[in-house]
Parts: C-alpha cells; structure tokens; sequence
C-alpha cells in the first residue's frame, strides 16, 4: 500500500450524462432574454428590439460581476458536502442567499445612475435609449430575486442535484414565455410587458425553489447566525469570483463594444446584431454548462481521496483516456484504477464495440479484475435486455443495484443474476460518497417480500 488515492478514468460519455441537465439549466438564463426579443420582435419595431437587447446586455454586465454567487456557491457546497458537513452546507446556502439579496438591494437603489451610465457608453436613438428604460424600470426590480436563483441553482448543483436546478429553470423560462405572450400579444402592454413577465418569472422560480431548498435541508442541523454571517466565509466566497469575474468581463466588453457600434448605424442594424449577440450568449452558456460537468466529476473523485485522470479536450477517445488512466495508476503505484463508462445505451452499437475497444486497450497495460454492470433499481424487463448485451461484449462479473433508497426494490436484479450468472456486489442507498454498501441478501430479500 503505498498510498490511499485511487484513479478513475472520466470518458466524454460520462461527462455528458452529467452535463446534459446542467447544461440546459445553464442555457435558460440566456433565455430570459432571448425570449423578450422573440416576443417584441412580433412588434415590428426595430427600435423595440434594439431597446430590449440593450436593456438584457445591461443586466448580463452587471449579473456577470455577481458570477460567484452561482459558480461560487457550487464549488463552497460540494467541498462541504465531500467533507461530509452538513451543517456547513446550510449554512453556504443562506450566506449566499443573503449577499443575493443585499447586492440585488444596492442594484435597485443605484439603478437610475447605472442605467445612465450605460447608455451614455452604448448610445441608440432616441426610440432604443426609451425601450431600453422602460424595460430596465420594470425588469430590475426582480434583480434581488434573479440572484437568488443564481444561488440557488450553484446550491443545487454543488450537491449533484442538477436534475431540480433544471427543473426550476425550466419553470422559470415557461412561466417568463407564457406571461411574455399574455401581455404583449394579448393585452398589449408593449416593452413594459416582456419586463413585468421578466419579473413573474424570476419570483415563481425563487419561490419554488426556496421550498425545495427547505425540504432538502429539513434533517440537516441549523446552522447559527453567527456562522451565516462569518465575515471570512463572505471573502471566501467572494474571492472564488476573480477569475471568472475577469473572463465574463473580457467577453460581455466584446459584446457592449459591438452594440455601440451597432447603434451607430440605426435601429435596423442595431436589432439584427443584438439577435446575433443572444445566440452568441447561449453558445457560451452552453460551453459553460460542459465545464461545470466536467469540474463536478473532478470534485466527486477528490472527494472520496481519488486521482481523477481526465483528458484535456472535449470529445477524446474514451480508450485512450482509459489508457492514461491505467498508466498513471502504474506510475503513481495505487493499488486500484477505476473505469467509468457512464452513458452507454445497449442499443447502440457503436458505443458497446466502443466499450469492447476500451477493455482491449486496457488489458494491453495491465488485467482487468472486475467489470461491474450497474444497472438503476427502478428498471423492469429492460435492465435484463441491458445485461444481455453488456455480457457479450466485456465479461461482467457483478452487479451494482443502484437507487434502492427509493420506493424501488430492484426485483429484475434476480432475473439479472440468474441470466448472467453473477453475484451481486453492492448496493446504492443514496447519492453521497458513502452510500455505496456491500450487498446484503438477506435484507434485499426481507425488502422485496415486506
């Protein structure tokens, strides 16, 4: 034993298992945006389009500078969650939640001279420089709550709950398109409208998740407020956003120096470049989308002491990745190295010979002891179609039966084992680090029975 850190190999296919709902959760704050113009843009009215694309790049600006209370508050929650600190994940939830809403305080009581400085920088006619006010007015009073959704989206993602920040800005962005509509095409409020539905959008989604933040926490200890309001723990937090704060700055500098001279060239010009910009912003949200996956599978591996070897560019084959795994298992003396190849469909062939490939090319380096099927609990009849096919292609040699902390009691895990041949080796009760257990027949089948 020469020391306790393990390596595991991270595919691009797992990291898209798990960036797929952070990606989209990511993606929906463009939105809001996105689907003002939409909306105005049934107006007809260049001059409305270029006011609102303005009056969005505004707020990207300044929510950009407040970054860290979303990629912040993800990266402080997961170190407490590996370090199995409960009352210290509370307790950055509501430190986080506070500064939201003492920054989106200071937004609202300096928002006049902040508007006026920003339009003296970007320009627009007379008709733009209108809209954008008006739509700044109105849209700005949810900036308390806008934050608060950053927070509570990096909250939920730090615990690996993407799943309810999707869920929550799916929520957000339908009840922002629906209203949108409702005003504007229906009751014709105009600019004002996309603004007032900017703002519905904001509230619901905070509220909504306010009670799902209170759920996840009720068996939690409460933490004092003494420990909230921890001044070393604000300039921890704070200090997380330099760098992206200087990177988000760089990009949205880009973006407000093209509009100003969009707005020199008229209205017409200036709505046609600004569509162009909101699809720039959703690309780059979606890359960063990507990246937080990527740095939750990182944090994962430190979290339980393990080395996490990853490639250094998107889309590397998954065999050669596996390679650099085992080679630096080999090098670093660990005694275990471990190959997770999440996001394979059995129905897909070219990624089951892809799986074949990795094994071949691992067993070049060294032996492969153990090739474990995990198959989900709450899986019928296709979980065995699953096995079937996975034992043809690398011989499996155990079982993982995940998910049974639910209502699920895994049941096709027999049909499994007796098609297969093979035991079951552990047990997921949960989603922490810990909640990996060695299976107990007995009470799998007191559990089934019960």
């Amino acid at each position: 034993m020469t020391e306790e850190s393990r390596a595991f190999a991270v595919t691009h296919r797992g990291v898209l298992a798990i960036a797929l709902p952070m990606t989209l959760a990511y993606l929906t704050t463009p939105l809001v945006g996105v689907v003002s113009l939409g909306v105005v843009g049934q107006l007809g009215d260049p001059a409305l389009v270029g006011g609102v694309a303005i009056g969005a790049l505004i707020f990207d600006v300044a929510f950009a500078t407040f970054n860290f209370l979303r990629s912040g508050t993800t990266g402080l929650a997961a170190q407490a969650l590996g370090a199995g600190k409960r009352e210290e994940i509370v307790a950055i939830f509501w430190r986080a939640l506070f500064l939201a809403l003492a920054i989106g305080a200071i937004l609202l009581a300096l928002q006049a001279p902040f508007l006026g400085l920003a339009l003296n920088l970007i320009g627009g006619s007379g008709a733009v420089q209108a809209a954008t006010r008006t739509y700044w007015q109105i849209r700005v009073l949810a900036a308390p709550l806008a934050l608060a959704n950053y927070v509570i989206l990096g909250w939920l993602i730090g615990l690996g709950r993407a799943g309810y920040g999707l869920l929550l800005q799916l929520v957000l962005n339908g009840v922002n398109i629906a209203v949108s509509v409702a005003l504007v095409d229906q009751l014709h409020f105009g600019v004002a409208g996309v603004g007032w539905a900017s703002v519905a959008a904001e509230s619901v989604a905070a509220l909504i998740g306010l009670v799902v933040v209170v759920r996840l926490c009720r068996n939690d200890p409460r933490p004092s407020f003494a420990r909230i309001v921890d001044g070393q723990a604000f300039r921890r937090m704070i200090a997380v956003n330099r760098d992206i704060m200087i990177r988000s700055f760089a990009l949205l500098f880009a973006f407000a120096f093209f509009t100003a001279r969009s707005a020199d060239a008229g209205d017409v010009v200036l709505a046609a470049n600004e569509i162009l910009i909101n699809l720039t912003i959703v690309a780059a949200y979606f890359l960063d989308g990507l990246a937080a996956a990527a740095e939750q599978l990182q944090t994962w591996g430190d979290r339980v002491g393990a080395e996490t070897v990853r490639s250094e560019k998107d889309g590397a084959d998954p065999a050669s990745v596996a390679f650099e795994a085992v080679s630096k298992g080999i090098e670093s003396e660990v005694d275990v190295v471990l190959i997770d190849t999440a996001g394979r469909l059995h129905t897909k062939t070219g990624l089951m010979d892809e799986l074949g490939k990795v094994k071949r090319v691992i067993e070049k380096k060294a032996s492969v002891d153990e090739v474990l099927l995990v198959l989900d609990a709450t899986t019928g009849q296709n979980g065995l179609r699953q096995a079937r096919v996975f034992a043809e292609v690398v011989d499996v040699t155990g079982i993982v039966l995940t998910k049974l902390d639910g209502t699920a009691k895994g049941g096709i895990v027999i049909a499994v084992q007796q098609e297969l041949g093979v035991p079951v080796k552990l047990v997921g009760l949960g989603e922490g680090p810990d909640d990996l257990a060695p299976f107990d027949p007995d009470t799998f089948v007191d559990a089934i029975i019960g």
